[in-house]
């Protein structure tokens, strides 16, 4: 292979993986697709924020009938100085209950549905799939 196409390979190479970089930065931040996280004020951002662990003031389950494995769950700090853990189903449960709480809040931590999570050290693989939300 002669060495200017050696070149303009490396080049084209280049410019795809700029493209790659660009596309997935100007993408949301989601647990789940719709979802934009940037949006949510990040507790550990402030000095001196204790990020715990805690213990919970209050345990809001958006979906009660929906299996606990397939749930995510966000853990957001009050600004009356309360912890809450949130499990959700889907972005817009999620979305609609935080918009709810008028940006008196931030966001300490969150956490995949378990189910995603693989499986613990000395039990097979092969764990039930996640249950997928019905519209």
């Amino acid at each position: 292979m002669n060495r200017s196409l050696k070149t303009l390979l490396l080049l084209v190479g280049c410019v795809i993986l700029l493209l790659l970089v660009v596309f997935f930065i100007n993408r949301p931040v989601s647990l789940y697709e719709g979802f934009d996280l940037r949006k949510i004020p990040i507790c550990g951002s402030t000095p001196g924020f204790d990020t715990g662990p805690h213990p919970m003031d209050k345990i809001t389950d958006l979906d009660p009938t929906f299996p606990e494995d397939s749930k995510g769950r966000f853990v957001i700090y009050h600004l009356d100085d309360t912890f809450e853990a949130i499990d959700f189903t889907t972005d817009e449960q999620l979305e609609k209950y935080l918009k709810s709480l008028n940006n008196n809040y931030c966001l300490v931590t969150d956490f995949p549905p378990s189910c995603l999570m693989g499986h613990f050290p000395g039990e097979p693989p092969g764990r039930k799939p996640c249950t997928v939300p019905t519209p």
